[in-house]
């Protein structure tokens, strides 16, 4: 099952209203940047006031690494979903493929789910590859690894990636462990 209209257009308004502040490459994918409690450093939180606090956090199960955590806040979340992000520029990536992978554990209380999600901007307005992980929802409470793969369009403009609660609970985001040997 695929996010509601109403929630894929509160994506693509978070991804527009962002859209100016596209860095070239992506950033601090191990969130050791910035202050534990605070939203990591190069990562964007448009549904933060809406009841989806994110913020980096030492609690990951790994001795000394940090992770993202996404919460939801019911009493104050008028949003079907929070949604940390970054905004990269398509420039250096156009004509190829890119993959997002990150490890990730769910907390819910009752009915939340995770997903990770793509989307590429193309020059025309249109929309280039789009996941949102729609048809593999992430319920697990186990540390699991994911992996979204697409084409970057010859005339992309921006690319968006990030995670989404969607629901009552919290989510936990980390780079993946190396493949074991």
């Amino acid at each position: 099952m695929r996010v509601g209209c109403k929630s894929l257009a509160i994506l693509l308004w978070a991804c527009g209203a962002v859209f100016a502040q596209m860095a070239k490459g992506p950033v601090n994918l191990d969130f050791k940047e910035g202050e534990p409690g605070q939203v990591p450093k190069g990562w964007l939180n448009p549904t933060r006031t809406t009841g989806f606090p994110a913020a980096a956090t030492e609690q990951c199960s790994r001795p000394g690494a940090r992770c993202a955590v996404l919460r939801s806040e019911p009493a104050a979340s008028p949003a079907p979903f929070g949604n940390p992000m970054q905004a990269l520029d398509a420039t250096a990536y156009r004509n190829k493929q890119i993959r997002f992978r990150a490890s990730v554990r769910v907390e819910t209380a009752g009915g939340g789910r995770a997903q990770l999600w793509v989307r590429v901007d193309r020059g025309n307005g249109q929309m280039g590859f789009f996941d949102n992980m729609g048809d593999r929802r992430i319920t697990s409470a186990e540390w699991r690894p994911y992996e979204i793969a697409g084409e970057v369009s010859e005339d992309a403009t921006g690319i968006f990636f990030g995670m989404m609660l969607v629901g009552a609970g919290a989510v936990r985001l980390r780079p993946p462990l190396p493949p074991e040997r």
